[in-house]
């Protein structure tokens, strides 16, 4: 009798514990939220990238059923500055039209470092960078699209 018990209480403490962890019980604020802080949040305007990424990006296309995925990659119309023994704001770069976001990438120079890096909804991504050893430096956010997806 107790082996019956066994398997279906175990998925119903399982299922339990996802559903706590998944609704954020506890918490008067997300975590992403309590992150961030006092960091203002900045939108940054987009390009298409024109290097290399961007000559993968014309032959990455795939069929699905009859409509065509496009991916494309932008980068931030700028590069970033990032402060010496400090941090930049939360930016955000957005995909035009009505593409939709797959990824974030970036490169940065010296010991500059990404200190936020998430997807903040269907259509951009969010980045923050700060400084390690007290030079400051430049940072390249960019964001990789999809067009065609639902």
């Amino acid at each position: 009798m107790s082996r019956k018990l066994l398997l279906p209480l175990a998925l119903v403490g399982v299922t339990a514990m996802g559903v706590f962890a998944a609704s954020g019980i506890g918490s008067a604020t997300s975590d992403r939220e309590a992150l961030a802080g006092d960091r203002e949040r900045v939108t940054l305007d987009v390009v298409r990238d024109q290097g290399g990424a961007a000559a993968a990006s014309a032959i990455t296309s795939a069929k699905k059923g009859k409509k065509k995925v496009k991916i494309q990659h932008f980068v931030a119309s700028s590069d970033v500055d990032v402060p010496p023994n400090g941090g930049t704001d939360i930016l955000s770069l957005t995909c035009p039209g009505k593409a939709k976001v797959l990824s974030g990438d970036y490169a940065t120079d010296g010991f500059i470092y990404v200190d936020w890096f998430a997807a903040a909804s269907a259509k951009r991504w969010e980045f923050a960078f700060a400084d390690e050893n007290g030079d400051g430096g430049l940072a390249s956010p960019g964001i990789t699209c999809a067009k065609g997806v639902k």
